[in-house]
């Protein structure tokens, strides 16, 4: 036991001395510019991407429209075209396109931070997943979830079904379990801890975040992209519910009597789910699909640390 809290004790002083930098040198350059985790993250990327184009191409309802199911072994059958009937509405879950998406360009951050010779690994992966996160949430998310509850559930239910999602809860949970409280919070987690860490990379490199010309471009894109998504219905006939505005390919009824199974935390809730509608419409997935590569492209532009002088720095 002494000699268990001695290593301990060694360990804490030797990482509270050092910090994070204390990880960085557990793993050795395997070439020039590289290193063995960098290496290993970049290959399940890799991977992650590969399945993801498999799933996509081989969903018999279309490749904008493939989903990740769940258990696991529903995408096994989806390839074999063997109806998997817990998951019977298209779309019910994640995109591959969205996956794929997010590996490409975590993939392609890990590069261009090893081409601007940033060799941190352990700062340099923890900035491009929360910078992974932050995009899931910050540019996509809260604007998709706002602009479906404005044109679709007031209308329907006379309130903003998925940001209230969890308002019966109370004490922490009111913070954890319901949509906007766990969204925001996880965002300002993501936030700090990316501040934290591109603080001290700042102390090995002069590095700039890259608010430049090319970042509003695609902010811009992504924002027009939005915008023409929304007003869709006045060039294409859509399947509306509450407006057309702002159409969608699945919609989904809410109800407050509806038992609904919450797997994620084994629990019963008052209010949920009941139905889904999905209504195929290739014009409406292609605006999906790009304006969240646009939202996801400015947003790792923006925030992965560059040495490029010519680049403004934000923060």
């Amino acid at each position: 036991m002494r000699t268990f809290s001695k290593i301990f004790l060694f360990l804490s002083n030797l990482i509270n001395y050092r910090g994070i930098d204390y990880f960085n040198d557990l793993f050795k350059p395997t070439w020039k510019n590289a290193d063995v985790i960098s290496e290993r993250v970049k290959a399940i990327l890799l991977f992650m991407g590969g399945v993801s184009i498999i799933m996509m191409v081989s969903d018999p309802d279309g490749a904008l429209y493939s989903t990740f199911l769940m258990p696991i072994s529903a995408n096994i059958l989806l390839l074999h075209r063997i109806p998997f009937p817990p998951n019977p509405t298209p779309e019910s879950g994640m995109h591959w396109s969205t996956i794929l998406t997010y590996t490409f360009f975590a993939y392609n951050a890990i590069r261009n931070m090893e081409r601007d010779k940033i060799d941190k690994p352990f700062h340099k992966l923890i900035i491009v997943f929360m910078v992974f996160a932050i995009s899931l949430y910050v540019p996509f998310e809260f604007v998709y979830i706002t602009l479906y509850d404005l044109f679709h559930n007031i209308p329907v239910f006379g309130y903003p079904a998925i940001w209230a999602f969890g308002w019966w809860k109370s004490g922490i949970a009111l913070i954890t379990q319901t949509v906007i409280g766990s969204d925001v919070l996880y965002t300002l987690l993501c936030i700090v801890v990316f501040y934290l860490i591109y603080m001290d990379l700042k102390d090995f490199f002069p590095v700039k975040l890259n608010f430049d010309k090319k970042a509003k471009v695609l902010l811009g894109l992504y924002l027009i992209t939005t915008l023409s998504w929304v007003l869709i219905p006045l060039h294409t006939d859509v399947v509306g519910y509450g407006t057309k505005w702002f159409p969608q390919t699945i919609y989904v009824k809410y109800d407050y009597y509806a038992n609904y199974p919450n797997t994620l935390y084994n629990t019963i809730e008052p209010y949920g789910i009941v139905e889904e509608y999905w209504n195929p419409n290739i014009m409406i997935k292609i605006h999906n699909v790009v304006s969240k590569v646009f939202a996801c492209a400015f947003t790792f532009h923006w925030l992965i640390p560059s040495r490029k002088k010519e680049f403004t720095e934000w923060g």
